[in-house]
């Protein structure tokens, strides 16, 4: 067999072909495309590890005009999204020396929404597509998110009958845990925390920054230093797979005493429950984690830290993902209607502040 070489662009093309996706519709590096290529890489590599499914899809850009230095945050950050969506699953293996944390597909399932829409979860093996050919068209990329529609002559439990999907009722797929004070979650974790014994030395260690500007949540990693006293949410690293989230005791820079995460339900990622304990730690502090809602045709959710996959997943239900705004990680547009109880449920739950009246501009940066 010869081997013929193509240009960077026709490779872009081709390969957005092969993952389903029109190429005038997005590039290779697009949310929605690398949302693709890492189904599609897990599907073969599954069960891995965080690390080795970026490093497969990082690999496979190298070299494409898209790809830039920005793109492997890029791709880690959305393997994280797709935890949280349910097209992976983050899950405790014991291999009999110790626990470490493997991604494995999230079953095929749909999430109905109306009788005529449903929210498309999950990944087959071996590249195999979710839908038939005569559904594939049907279906609409909205960032990671993918959803399908039925017409008005069927309901979507009709259309996906013979599909063999799971059908998740909503309440099954967002999961949200209950409303507490922020003091409440802190003095869960603290009072474990306080009662674990000594940690021994661990090197490479990373915590964020209580003092940090919450609206660049990037910029608020750091190492260790010698001064640092205190509790921190953090992460370590492992021989092998991703760091794993802890609530850390430091003492002169060094880590003494920790807690693993996820502590209150095994099977969900440890980022739900770090990036939870990090909004009652701000909250707490008296710099709350920002949401801005500015109205450009629509009103439109502005988020400068991540947000748990419950999260995700009720905003992914009431409305949609858009291009994120100035300064922010992310952005929902929502119903005007549903403005009032969406931002009463994000104060009650993460304990953020609301800032209604800036419209454009930043808060922050990215």
């Amino acid at each position: 067999m010869g081997v013929e070489r193509i240009d960077p662009g026709p490779a872009s093309r081709e390969a957005l072909e092969a993952l389903g996706l029109a190429p005038h519709d997005s590039g290779l590096t697009s949310t929605t495309a690398l949302a693709a290529s890492l189904r599609r890489a897990a599907s073969f590599l599954c069960p891995t590890t965080p690390a080795s499914l970026i490093r497969a899809v990082k690999d496979c850009l190298l070299g494409l005009p898209e790809f830039s230095e920005d793109t492997e945050v890029q791709i880690a950050e959305l393997v994280d999204s797709l935890v949280s969506y349910g097209d992976l699953l983050e899950l405790p293996v014991d291999d009999g020396t110790r626990t470490r944390r493997q991604l494995f597909l999230g079953p095929p399932a749909y999430v109905p929404h109306t009788p005529h829409l449903a929210f498309l979860v999950g990944i087959r093996p071996e590249g195999a597509p979710l839908l038939g050919d005569d559904l594939l068209g049907r279906v609409d990329n909205a960032g990671y998110a993918r959803i399908i529609r039925a017409n008005d002559a069927g309901t979507v439990a009709e259309l996906l009958a013979l599909e063999g999907l799971i059908e998740l009722r909503p309440d099954q797929w967002l999961r949200s845990p209950r409303q507490v004070t922020a003091r409440e979650l802190i003095d869960f974790y603290t009072d474990r925390l306080d009662a674990a014994g000594p940690s021994g030395d661990i090197e490479g260690v990373q915590v964020i920054d209580p003092t940090s500007r919450v609206t660049y949540y990037r910029g608020r990693w750091r190492i260790l230093r010698p001064r640092d006293y205190g509790r921190f949410v953090a992460r370590r690293p492992q021989a092998f797979g991703a760091n794993l989230w802890c609530f850390a005791w430091v003492t002169a820079g060094h880590v003494t005493k920790l807690i693993d995460l996820p502590l209150q339900n095994p099977l969900a990622p440890g980022a739900d429950e770090a990036w939870r304990l990090q909004a009652a730690l701000d909250a707490i502090a008296g710099h709350p984690q920002q949401l801005r809602v500015r109205r450009e045709g629509a009103a439109i959710l502005d988020f400068f830290a991540p947000a748990p996959s419950w999260i995700r997943r009720r905003l992914d239900v009431l409305g949609g993902q858009v291009p994120r705004g100035a300064g922010a990680l992310f952005s929902y547009a929502l119903k005007e209607d549903q403005i009032t109880g969406e931002t009463r449920y994000l104060t009650e739950m993460m304990w953020l502040s609301v800032d209604q009246e800036h419209v454009g501009g930043t808060n922050g940066r990215q």
